[in-house]
Protein backbone atom coordinates (compact mmCIF):
# COMPACT_ATOMS: atom_id res chain seq x y z
CA UNK A 1 0.00 0.00 0.00
CA UNK A 2 1.36 3.36 -1.02
CA UNK A 3 0.22 5.48 1.92
CA UNK A 4 1.67 3.31 4.70
CA UNK A 5 4.84 2.95 2.68
CA UNK A 6 4.94 6.71 2.24
CA UNK A 7 4.71 7.28 6.01
CA UNK A 8 7.25 4.58 6.83
CA UNK A 9 9.68 5.73 4.18
CA UNK A 10 9.42 9.39 5.11
CA UNK A 11 9.97 8.61 8.78
CA UNK A 12 12.87 6.38 7.85
CA UNK A 13 14.45 9.17 5.84
CA UNK A 14 14.27 11.56 8.81
CA UNK A 15 15.57 8.97 11.30
CA UNK A 16 18.47 8.00 9.07
CA UNK A 17 19.45 11.61 8.38
CA UNK A 18 19.47 12.29 12.14
CA UNK A 19 21.57 9.19 12.73
CA UNK A 20 24.13 10.28 10.11
CA UNK A 21 24.54 13.70 11.73
CA UNK A 22 24.73 12.33 15.29
CA UNK A 23 27.29 9.68 14.56
CA UNK A 24 29.37 12.02 12.42
CA UNK A 25 29.51 14.56 15.26
CA UNK A 26 30.48 11.88 17.78
CA UNK A 27 33.23 10.58 15.55
CA UNK A 28 34.66 14.03 14.96
CA UNK A 29 34.95 14.46 18.75
CA UNK A 30 36.68 11.11 19.05
CA UNK A 31 40.08 11.93 17.55
CA UNK A 32 41.30 8.41 18.14
CA UNK A 33 38.77 6.94 15.75
CA UNK A 34 40.28 6.03 12.45
CA UNK A 35 39.11 7.78 9.29
CA UNK A 36 38.51 4.43 7.67
CA UNK A 37 35.93 3.55 10.34
CA UNK A 38 34.18 6.87 9.72
CA UNK A 39 34.04 6.25 5.99
CA UNK A 40 32.62 2.79 6.57
CA UNK A 41 29.94 4.10 8.93
CA UNK A 42 28.84 6.87 6.59
CA UNK A 43 28.67 4.47 3.66
CA UNK A 44 26.54 2.11 5.72
CA UNK A 45 24.10 4.79 6.94
CA UNK A 46 23.83 6.40 3.49
CA UNK A 47 22.98 3.01 2.02
CA UNK A 48 20.18 2.65 4.62
CA UNK A 49 19.02 6.18 3.84
CA UNK A 50 18.73 5.39 0.12
CA UNK A 51 16.80 2.20 0.83
CA UNK A 52 14.40 3.96 3.19
CA UNK A 53 13.70 6.77 0.76
CA UNK A 54 13.07 4.51 -2.21
CA UNK A 55 9.43 4.06 -1.22
CA UNK A 56 9.04 7.82 -0.82
CA UNK A 57 10.25 8.46 -4.36
CA UNK A 58 7.84 5.90 -5.77
CA UNK A 59 4.92 7.43 -3.92
CA UNK A 60 5.79 10.95 -5.06
CA UNK A 61 5.87 9.75 -8.67
CA UNK A 62 2.53 8.01 -8.21
CA UNK A 63 0.91 11.10 -6.69
CA UNK A 64 2.19 13.24 -9.58
CA UNK A 65 0.82 10.70 -12.06
CA UNK A 66 -2.63 10.78 -10.44
CA UNK A 67 -2.73 14.57 -10.43
CA UNK A 68 -1.82 14.71 -14.12
CA UNK A 69 -4.37 12.04 -15.11
CA UNK A 70 -7.61 12.78 -13.22
CA UNK A 71 -9.75 10.98 -15.79
CA UNK A 72 -8.34 7.60 -14.68
CA UNK A 73 -9.84 7.60 -11.21
CA UNK A 74 -13.39 7.10 -9.98
CA UNK A 75 -14.96 6.63 -6.57
CA UNK A 76 -15.89 3.18 -5.25
CA UNK A 77 -19.51 3.82 -6.13
CA UNK A 78 -18.56 4.28 -9.77
CA UNK A 79 -19.46 7.97 -9.77
CA UNK A 80 -16.66 10.19 -10.92
CA UNK A 81 -15.58 12.51 -8.12
CA UNK A 82 -12.30 14.03 -9.31
CA UNK A 83 -12.33 17.78 -9.15
CA UNK A 84 -10.96 19.03 -12.45
CA UNK A 85 -11.14 22.69 -11.59
CA UNK A 86 -9.93 22.72 -8.02
CA UNK A 87 -8.55 25.65 -6.00
CA UNK A 88 -11.94 26.59 -4.62
CA UNK A 89 -10.26 27.66 -1.42
CA UNK A 90 -8.61 30.43 -3.39
CA UNK A 91 -11.85 31.83 -4.77
CA UNK A 92 -12.19 35.55 -4.30
CA UNK A 93 -15.50 37.32 -4.36
CA UNK A 94 -14.70 40.52 -6.26
CA UNK A 95 -16.50 43.85 -6.49
CA UNK A 96 -19.06 43.12 -3.77
CA UNK A 97 -20.03 43.63 -0.17
CA UNK A 98 -19.35 40.66 2.06
CA UNK A 99 -21.91 39.95 4.74
CA UNK A 100 -20.59 40.17 8.30
CA UNK A 101 -23.31 37.90 9.65
CA UNK A 102 -22.18 34.65 11.19
CA UNK A 103 -23.29 31.42 9.54
CA UNK A 104 -23.23 29.21 12.63
CA UNK A 105 -26.59 27.67 11.78
CA UNK A 106 -25.67 26.76 8.22
CA UNK A 107 -24.86 23.17 7.42
CA UNK A 108 -21.71 22.26 5.54
CA UNK A 109 -22.72 20.92 2.12
CA UNK A 110 -20.42 18.59 0.21
CA UNK A 111 -19.52 19.69 -3.32
CA UNK A 112 -19.85 16.27 -4.90
CA UNK A 113 -22.27 16.58 -7.80
CA UNK A 114 -24.78 14.33 -9.41
CA UNK A 115 -23.19 12.48 -12.30
CA UNK A 116 -25.56 14.05 -14.83
CA UNK A 117 -24.43 17.60 -14.11
CA UNK A 118 -21.25 19.46 -14.87
CA UNK A 119 -18.78 20.32 -12.13
CA UNK A 120 -19.31 23.54 -10.20
CA UNK A 121 -15.73 23.91 -8.97
CA UNK A 122 -15.19 27.23 -10.71
CA UNK A 123 -12.81 30.07 -10.06
CA UNK A 124 -13.08 33.71 -10.99
CA UNK A 125 -12.33 34.33 -14.65
CA UNK A 126 -9.38 36.63 -15.45
CA UNK A 127 -10.40 39.73 -17.40
CA UNK A 128 -8.46 38.70 -20.52
CA UNK A 129 -9.98 35.22 -20.83
CA UNK A 130 -11.57 35.86 -24.22
CA UNK A 131 -8.22 37.09 -25.59
CA UNK A 132 -6.44 33.99 -24.31
CA UNK A 133 -9.11 31.75 -25.78
CA UNK A 134 -8.99 33.46 -29.18
CA UNK A 135 -5.21 33.07 -29.24
CA UNK A 136 -5.82 29.36 -28.73
CA UNK A 137 -8.09 29.35 -31.75
CA UNK A 138 -5.55 31.30 -33.81
CA UNK A 139 -2.98 28.64 -32.99
CA UNK A 140 -5.26 25.80 -34.13
CA UNK A 141 -6.72 26.77 -37.48
CA UNK A 142 -7.14 23.37 -39.13
CA UNK A 143 -6.82 22.62 -42.82
CA UNK A 144 -10.19 21.00 -43.45
CA UNK A 145 -10.15 21.12 -47.27
CA UNK A 146 -9.65 17.36 -47.35
CA UNK A 147 -12.71 16.89 -45.13
CA UNK A 148 -15.14 19.25 -46.84
CA UNK A 149 -15.25 17.33 -50.10
CA UNK A 150 -16.48 14.32 -48.12
CA UNK A 151 -19.49 16.21 -46.73
CA UNK A 152 -21.91 15.32 -49.52
CA UNK A 153 -24.42 13.88 -47.06
CA UNK A 154 -24.67 17.30 -45.42
CA UNK A 155 -25.50 18.91 -48.76
CA UNK A 156 -28.70 16.93 -49.23
CA UNK A 157 -31.79 19.12 -48.94
CA UNK A 158 -34.08 18.07 -46.07
CA UNK A 159 -36.96 19.74 -44.31
CA UNK A 160 -34.76 20.10 -41.21
CA UNK A 161 -31.11 21.03 -40.72
CA UNK A 162 -28.71 19.07 -38.49
CA UNK A 163 -28.68 20.99 -35.20
CA UNK A 164 -26.23 21.36 -32.32
CA UNK A 165 -27.98 22.50 -29.15
CA UNK A 166 -25.52 24.50 -27.03
CA UNK A 167 -26.63 24.79 -23.42
CA UNK A 168 -25.48 24.02 -19.89
CA UNK A 169 -27.34 21.55 -17.69
CA UNK A 170 -30.31 22.60 -15.54
CA UNK A 171 -31.29 25.06 -18.26
CA UNK A 172 -34.55 23.61 -19.55
CA UNK A 173 -33.10 21.89 -22.62
CA UNK A 174 -35.22 18.75 -22.26
CA UNK A 175 -38.46 20.73 -22.36
CA UNK A 176 -37.26 22.97 -25.20
CA UNK A 177 -36.12 20.08 -27.36
CA UNK A 178 -39.27 18.09 -26.67
CA UNK A 179 -41.27 20.97 -28.11
CA UNK A 180 -38.94 21.44 -31.11
CA UNK A 181 -39.24 17.78 -31.98
CA UNK A 182 -43.02 18.14 -31.96
CA UNK A 183 -42.80 21.25 -34.13
CA UNK A 184 -40.74 19.33 -36.71
CA UNK A 185 -42.67 16.04 -36.43
CA UNK A 186 -39.54 14.20 -35.27
CA UNK A 187 -39.66 11.05 -33.19
CA UNK A 188 -36.02 10.25 -32.39
CA UNK A 189 -35.04 13.29 -30.27
CA UNK A 190 -31.33 12.79 -31.03
CA UNK A 191 -30.66 16.51 -30.43
CA UNK A 192 -31.23 15.87 -26.72
CA UNK A 193 -28.37 13.33 -26.62
CA UNK A 194 -25.34 14.72 -24.79
CA UNK A 195 -23.06 13.04 -27.32
CA UNK A 196 -19.81 14.72 -26.25
CA UNK A 197 -20.49 14.22 -22.54
CA UNK A 198 -22.63 15.09 -19.57
CA UNK A 199 -19.98 17.18 -17.79
CA UNK A 200 -16.52 18.68 -18.19
CA UNK A 201 -14.73 15.43 -17.38
CA UNK A 202 -16.62 13.72 -20.19
CA UNK A 203 -15.83 16.60 -22.57
CA UNK A 204 -12.11 16.43 -21.88
CA UNK A 205 -12.12 12.66 -22.41
CA UNK A 206 -14.20 12.77 -25.61
CA UNK A 207 -11.99 15.40 -27.26
CA UNK A 208 -8.70 13.84 -26.14
CA UNK A 209 -6.98 12.76 -29.38
CA UNK A 210 -4.12 11.03 -27.57
CA UNK A 211 -6.50 8.18 -26.67
CA UNK A 212 -7.11 5.40 -29.24
CA UNK A 213 -10.71 5.57 -30.37
CA UNK A 214 -11.36 1.93 -29.48
CA UNK A 215 -10.62 2.72 -25.84
CA UNK A 216 -13.44 5.29 -25.75
CA UNK A 217 -15.97 2.51 -26.33
CA UNK A 218 -14.73 0.43 -23.37
CA UNK A 219 -16.69 0.59 -20.11
CA UNK A 220 -14.31 1.82 -17.37
CA UNK A 221 -16.60 3.72 -15.00
CA UNK A 222 -14.37 6.80 -15.23
CA UNK A 223 -16.86 8.79 -17.29
CA UNK A 224 -20.11 8.47 -19.22
CA UNK A 225 -18.71 8.42 -22.77
CA UNK A 226 -18.78 4.64 -23.41
CA UNK A 227 -22.40 4.42 -22.28
CA UNK A 228 -23.41 7.42 -24.37
CA UNK A 229 -21.76 6.02 -27.49
CA UNK A 230 -23.43 2.66 -27.00
CA UNK A 231 -26.85 4.23 -26.50
CA UNK A 232 -26.34 6.43 -29.57
CA UNK A 233 -25.36 3.49 -31.81
CA UNK A 234 -22.19 5.38 -32.66
CA UNK A 235 -19.49 3.97 -34.92
CA UNK A 236 -15.78 4.44 -34.34
CA UNK A 237 -15.64 6.97 -37.17
CA UNK A 238 -18.13 9.13 -35.23
CA UNK A 239 -15.62 9.72 -32.41
CA UNK A 240 -12.28 11.58 -32.41
CA UNK A 241 -9.24 9.66 -31.25
CA UNK A 242 -5.54 9.07 -31.85
CA UNK A 243 -4.99 9.77 -35.58
CA UNK A 244 -8.68 9.17 -36.12
CA UNK A 245 -11.60 11.43 -37.21
CA UNK A 246 -9.78 14.58 -36.14
CA UNK A 247 -10.21 18.27 -37.08
CA UNK A 248 -13.98 18.05 -36.74
CA UNK A 249 -14.43 15.14 -39.12
CA UNK A 250 -16.04 13.11 -36.33
CA UNK A 251 -18.95 15.59 -36.26
CA UNK A 252 -19.62 15.22 -39.97
CA UNK A 253 -19.44 11.44 -39.66
CA UNK A 254 -21.78 11.37 -36.65
CA UNK A 255 -24.36 13.66 -38.29
CA UNK A 256 -24.33 11.69 -41.55
CA UNK A 257 -24.71 8.47 -39.57
CA UNK A 258 -27.75 9.87 -37.73
CA UNK A 259 -29.30 10.99 -41.01
CA UNK A 260 -28.99 7.47 -42.36
CA UNK A 261 -30.72 6.04 -39.28
CA UNK A 262 -33.42 8.76 -39.02
CA UNK A 263 -33.86 10.15 -42.56
CA UNK A 264 -37.12 11.99 -41.77
CA UNK A 265 -36.22 13.39 -38.35
CA UNK A 266 -34.45 16.39 -36.94
CA UNK A 267 -31.00 15.07 -36.01
CA UNK A 268 -28.10 16.49 -34.03
CA UNK A 269 -26.81 16.53 -30.48
CA UNK A 270 -26.57 18.56 -27.31
CA UNK A 271 -23.18 20.02 -26.48
CA UNK A 272 -22.64 21.55 -23.05
CA UNK A 273 -20.20 24.43 -23.67
CA UNK A 274 -18.09 24.00 -20.54
CA UNK A 275 -15.39 26.63 -20.93
CA UNK A 276 -12.29 24.59 -20.07
CA UNK A 277 -12.77 22.08 -22.88
CA UNK A 278 -12.02 24.82 -25.41
CA UNK A 279 -8.95 25.92 -23.49
CA UNK A 280 -7.61 22.39 -22.98
CA UNK A 281 -8.67 20.42 -26.07
CA UNK A 282 -7.56 21.35 -29.56
CA UNK A 283 -10.17 19.04 -31.10
CA UNK A 284 -13.00 20.91 -29.36
CA UNK A 285 -11.77 24.17 -30.89
CA UNK A 286 -11.26 22.64 -34.32
CA UNK A 287 -14.79 21.22 -34.27
CA UNK A 288 -16.24 24.71 -33.85
CA UNK A 289 -13.94 25.96 -36.60
CA UNK A 290 -15.12 23.11 -38.83
CA UNK A 291 -18.75 24.15 -38.30
CA UNK A 292 -17.86 27.75 -39.19
CA UNK A 293 -15.94 26.67 -42.29
CA UNK A 294 -18.82 24.52 -43.55
CA UNK A 295 -21.13 27.53 -43.31
CA UNK A 296 -18.62 29.87 -44.97
CA UNK A 297 -18.29 27.56 -47.98
CA UNK A 298 -22.00 26.81 -48.34
CA UNK A 299 -24.51 28.75 -50.45
CA UNK A 300 -25.86 31.84 -48.72
CA UNK A 301 -28.29 31.09 -45.89
CA UNK A 302 -27.84 27.34 -46.35
CA UNK A 303 -25.42 26.24 -43.62
CA UNK A 304 -25.08 22.43 -43.47
CA UNK A 305 -25.07 22.44 -39.65
CA UNK A 306 -26.74 25.06 -37.44
CA UNK A 307 -26.79 25.73 -33.71
CA UNK A 308 -29.27 26.83 -31.10
CA UNK A 309 -27.62 28.69 -28.25
CA UNK A 310 -29.79 28.60 -25.14
CA UNK A 311 -29.02 30.22 -21.79
CA UNK A 312 -30.67 30.42 -18.41
CA UNK A 313 -30.10 32.83 -15.55
CA UNK A 314 -26.93 31.38 -14.02
CA UNK A 315 -28.18 32.08 -10.51
CA UNK A 316 -31.14 29.78 -11.21
CA UNK A 317 -28.83 27.18 -12.76
CA UNK A 318 -26.72 27.04 -9.60
CA UNK A 319 -29.80 27.05 -7.37
CA UNK A 320 -31.12 24.04 -9.27
CA UNK A 321 -27.79 22.24 -8.87
CA UNK A 322 -27.81 22.83 -5.11
CA UNK A 323 -31.46 21.80 -4.77
CA UNK A 324 -30.93 18.52 -6.60
CA UNK A 325 -27.85 17.77 -4.54
CA UNK A 326 -29.57 18.50 -1.23
CA UNK A 327 -32.55 16.39 -2.26
CA UNK A 328 -31.13 13.31 -3.94
CA UNK A 329 -33.59 11.51 -6.18
CA UNK A 330 -35.64 14.62 -6.90
CA UNK A 331 -37.18 14.45 -10.39
CA UNK A 332 -35.72 16.98 -12.79
CA UNK A 333 -39.15 17.72 -14.25
CA UNK A 334 -42.80 16.95 -13.57
CA UNK A 335 -45.61 16.26 -15.99
CA UNK A 336 -48.71 18.40 -15.83
CA UNK A 337 -51.13 17.02 -13.25
CA UNK A 338 -48.46 15.15 -11.27
CA UNK A 339 -49.16 16.84 -7.94
CA UNK A 340 -46.96 14.45 -5.93
CA UNK A 341 -43.95 15.33 -8.09
CA UNK A 342 -44.66 19.06 -7.89
CA UNK A 343 -45.03 18.87 -4.10
CA UNK A 344 -41.43 17.64 -3.81
CA UNK A 345 -40.18 20.83 -5.43
CA UNK A 346 -41.85 23.24 -2.99
CA UNK A 347 -39.06 23.36 -0.42
CA UNK A 348 -36.78 26.38 -0.29
CA UNK A 349 -33.04 26.11 -0.82
CA UNK A 350 -30.60 26.89 2.00
CA UNK A 351 -27.22 28.15 0.77
CA UNK A 352 -24.68 27.44 3.55
CA UNK A 353 -21.63 28.84 1.74
CA UNK A 354 -22.82 32.09 0.23
CA UNK A 355 -19.45 33.32 -0.97
CA UNK A 356 -18.79 30.07 -2.78
CA UNK A 357 -22.25 30.21 -4.35
CA UNK A 358 -21.59 33.75 -5.55
CA UNK A 359 -18.23 32.73 -7.03
CA UNK A 360 -19.82 29.83 -8.93
CA UNK A 361 -22.61 32.02 -10.31
CA UNK A 362 -20.19 34.77 -11.29
CA UNK A 363 -17.70 32.45 -12.98
CA UNK A 364 -20.42 30.62 -14.91
CA UNK A 365 -21.93 33.94 -16.01
CA UNK A 366 -18.54 35.12 -17.26
CA UNK A 367 -17.88 31.88 -19.12
CA UNK A 368 -21.29 31.96 -20.77
CA UNK A 369 -20.64 35.52 -21.97
CA UNK A 370 -17.29 34.51 -23.42
CA UNK A 371 -18.82 31.59 -25.28
CA UNK A 372 -21.51 33.85 -26.76
CA UNK A 373 -18.80 36.17 -28.02
CA UNK A 374 -16.88 33.21 -29.42
CA UNK A 375 -19.83 32.05 -31.54
CA UNK A 376 -20.15 35.51 -33.06
CA UNK A 377 -16.41 35.85 -33.67
CA UNK A 378 -16.19 32.48 -35.42
CA UNK A 379 -19.36 33.25 -37.41
CA UNK A 380 -21.02 29.99 -36.50
CA UNK A 381 -24.64 30.08 -37.73
CA UNK A 382 -26.84 30.11 -34.67
CA UNK A 383 -29.89 31.61 -33.02
CA UNK A 384 -29.76 32.71 -29.39
CA UNK A 385 -32.63 32.20 -26.97
CA UNK A 386 -33.07 32.20 -23.21
CA UNK A 387 -35.04 30.02 -20.83
CA UNK A 388 -36.68 33.13 -19.39
CA UNK A 389 -37.65 34.46 -22.82
CA UNK A 390 -39.15 31.14 -23.92
CA UNK A 391 -41.14 30.37 -20.77
CA UNK A 392 -41.57 33.67 -18.90
CA UNK A 393 -41.44 36.45 -21.51
CA UNK A 394 -42.33 40.00 -20.53
CA UNK A 395 -44.42 40.08 -23.67
CA UNK A 396 -46.17 37.05 -25.18
CA UNK A 397 -45.34 38.23 -28.70
CA UNK A 398 -41.63 38.19 -27.83
CA UNK A 399 -41.87 34.65 -26.51
CA UNK A 400 -43.70 33.49 -29.61
CA UNK A 401 -41.04 35.13 -31.78
CA UNK A 402 -38.22 33.32 -29.96
CA UNK A 403 -39.85 29.92 -30.47
CA UNK A 404 -40.44 30.61 -34.16
CA UNK A 405 -36.90 31.92 -34.66
CA UNK A 406 -35.62 28.55 -33.47
CA UNK A 407 -38.07 26.76 -35.73
CA UNK A 408 -37.02 28.75 -38.79
CA UNK A 409 -33.34 28.13 -38.08
CA UNK A 410 -33.76 24.34 -37.98
CA UNK A 411 -36.62 24.07 -40.49
CA UNK A 412 -36.70 27.02 -42.91
CA UNK A 413 -40.16 27.72 -44.27
CA UNK A 414 -41.99 25.80 -41.55
CA UNK A 415 -45.39 27.31 -40.64
CA UNK A 416 -45.35 29.59 -37.63
CA UNK A 417 -46.90 28.52 -34.38
CA UNK A 418 -48.85 30.73 -32.00
CA UNK A 419 -48.07 31.19 -28.32
CA UNK A 420 -51.24 29.36 -27.37
CA UNK A 421 -50.33 26.39 -29.57
CA UNK A 422 -46.85 26.24 -28.07
CA UNK A 423 -48.10 26.40 -24.48
CA UNK A 424 -50.96 23.94 -24.90
CA UNK A 425 -48.65 21.26 -26.27
CA UNK A 426 -46.20 21.44 -23.37
CA UNK A 427 -46.33 18.14 -21.41
CA UNK A 428 -44.32 19.43 -18.44
CA UNK A 429 -45.28 21.74 -15.60
CA UNK A 430 -43.02 24.36 -14.02
CA UNK A 431 -41.22 22.95 -10.97
CA UNK A 432 -40.28 26.38 -9.59
CA UNK A 433 -42.04 27.38 -6.40
CA UNK A 434 -41.99 31.01 -7.53
CA UNK A 435 -40.11 33.43 -9.76
CA UNK A 436 -39.26 35.51 -6.68
CA UNK A 437 -35.89 34.59 -5.19
CA UNK A 438 -37.19 35.66 -1.79
CA UNK A 439 -39.46 32.62 -1.93
CA UNK A 440 -36.86 30.29 -3.42
CA UNK A 441 -33.88 30.92 -1.12
CA UNK A 442 -34.29 30.39 2.61
CA UNK A 443 -31.45 32.76 3.55
CA UNK A 444 -32.10 35.15 0.65
CA UNK A 445 -31.15 38.31 2.58
CA UNK A 446 -27.71 36.96 3.35
CA UNK A 447 -27.27 35.89 -0.27
CA UNK A 448 -28.50 39.18 -1.71
CA UNK A 449 -26.12 41.09 0.57
CA UNK A 450 -23.23 39.42 -1.29
CA UNK A 451 -24.71 39.98 -4.77
CA UNK A 452 -25.72 43.59 -4.15
CA UNK A 453 -23.50 46.15 -5.84
CA UNK A 454 -21.81 43.61 -8.15
CA UNK A 455 -22.06 43.19 -11.90
CA UNK A 456 -24.40 40.23 -11.48
CA UNK A 457 -26.85 41.80 -9.05
CA UNK A 458 -29.35 41.92 -11.92
CA UNK A 459 -29.60 38.10 -11.80
CA UNK A 460 -31.44 38.39 -8.48
CA UNK A 461 -35.25 38.67 -8.85
CA UNK A 462 -36.89 40.42 -5.90
CA UNK A 463 -40.61 41.17 -5.97
CA UNK A 464 -42.67 42.81 -3.20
Amino acid sequence: MCIPQFVISFRGCIDQQTEVRRRSQNKRRDKNTKITNMDSLEKDTRRKYRNACGGLSCCILLVLFVLSNPELYASKSGRFETRVLANNDKMQVSNKKVSAKKKDSAKKVSHKHDETEEENNLSEMPPNSIDKLMRKFDETTPDISSIQHQSKCLQKVKHTRPTIFLSLGRSGSTVILHRLNAMTNSQSNTVATEFVGQNLVDNLYFFDTTIPVKDKFKERMVNHIPGILKKSHADEKDVPGLNHSEHGQWLMNAICHLQQIYPEDLVGMKWKPNFEQFMERKEARETLQFMASLAANAPKDQPPIVSIRSRRNTLDVQLSNVKHYQHQGLDSRCEKGDDACLEQHKQKVLLPDVQRFYANVHATWQQENIFDELLVTLKIPHVTVSYEGLFYPDNVDDGEEDWNNMLQMISPGAPRESWDDIQSSMPFASTSLSRNHKELIENWEEVYDVFQGTEIEHLFRLYD
